[in-house]
Formats: structure tokens, sequence, C-alpha cells
């Protein structure tokens, strides 16, 4: 059946289709915001020696919570809150550890986050974590 009407209605609307979306996808020029969230593994330079930990992180627009925990120690998750940033830069709180409270200053880079903690605010330590 040929409706010559039909494809002439028509073949205009699927130009002007395609042309929205293709412009819609070019002029955005923004990549979707970070999210941090999922699980964070890294290690804590301490006196007594290394300690590898695991970290459970949700982020809500930049507003951070979780829980933390030693691995191969008996402990429990520490909950912990925090902050990220626009331009990534996070601070995080851990009220209660094995160690102390622990404050966290940092930046999250793809699967990565390097930054510095301290333990009582003592003196600033390295610090790294990889997503999983």
């Amino acid at each position: 059946m040929n409706m010559p009407f039909l494809s002439q209605t028509l073949r205009p609307l699927t130009l002007l289709a395609a042309g929205s979306l293709a412009l819609s996808a070019c002029s955005s020029g923004t990549s979707p915001a970070y999210d941090a969230s999922g699980t964070w593994k890294g290690t804590l330079n301490t006196a007594q020696g290394p300690a590898a930990f695991t970290a459970v992180v949700r982020d809500s627009s930049g507003r951070l919570t979780g829980t933390v925990n030693l691995d191969n120690a008996d402990t429990v998750p520490t909950d912990f809150t925090g902050n990220r940033g626009a331009d990534n830069t996070a601070t995080l709180n851990v009220p209660s550890t094995i160690f102390g409270a622990l404050s966290i200053d940092g930046t999250f880079s793809g699967k990565t986050f390097t930054g510095t903690y301290r333990v009582n605010g003592g003196a600033a330590t390295a610090l790294s974590m990889t997503r999983q």
C-alpha cells in the first residue's frame, strides 16, 4: 500500500527527532557526576604495622556515609560520615576505631582515593584506597 502523504509527514518528524537527539548529546558537555559508592580497600600504616581495611561507602549527592572495618581482626564495622565536594575532594570522620578517632582527607579519582588520615588530630599519614 503506497501512502505518499503519510511518508511525507513522517520523514520530517523522523529527521527532527534524530536531530534533537544528536543536539542533546552534543550540548550536554558535562559528564555524569562522580559517585564514590562502593566497596573500597586500603591499608593504614600504623605504629603497630600495616592494617588492611575495607570501607563500604554510600554517596548521596556528595553526602558520604558507610562503614569501615579492619580486615583480619575481631572488630565490628564502624560507621563514618563525610562530604565529597564538586572537585571530588572529601573529608570523612570515623568517630571511634581501635586506634582512636580518624579524620580522613583526600580526593576520589576513578577507582582510587588518595589522601591522608589523622588519629585523634595527630600527624597526617598517607592513605590510599582502591574501589573493588
